[in-house]
């Protein structure tokens, strides 16, 4: 997971968030690893992707120094067409 932290705030433990790794494919298909890039891209074709996040709830809530019943959390994936830090497209889901 990349971080970019300003200290002193409290932050999650690498270990409390884990993720299967990205999945991806052609709608209605098996979905198959993402590697870095996608074989016959095409900006016209439609994908499905899949990812499995397992949270580790007591660890979240001793490192953020809250009780585990006040936790909550808020997962935000931003979504982007194209290479380098200027996507052609972006899409923001929560």
């Amino acid at each position: 997971m990349s971080r970019r932290i300003a200290y002193p705030f409290l932050v999650l433990p690498d270990d409390a968030v884990r993720s299967s790794g990205w999945l991806v494919g052609d709608p209605g298909e098996p979905l198959q690893p993402a590697g870095n890039v996608l074989e016959h891209w095409d900006y016209a074709r439609d994908l499905e992707i899949a990812n499995t996040l397992s949270l580790d709830w007591p660890a979240m809530a001793g490192a953020l120094q809250l009780p585990e019943d006040e936790l909550r959390i808020r997962i935000s994936l931003v979504v982007g067409t194209g290479v380098g830090r200027l996507p052609r497209r972006q899409s923001r889901r929560q």
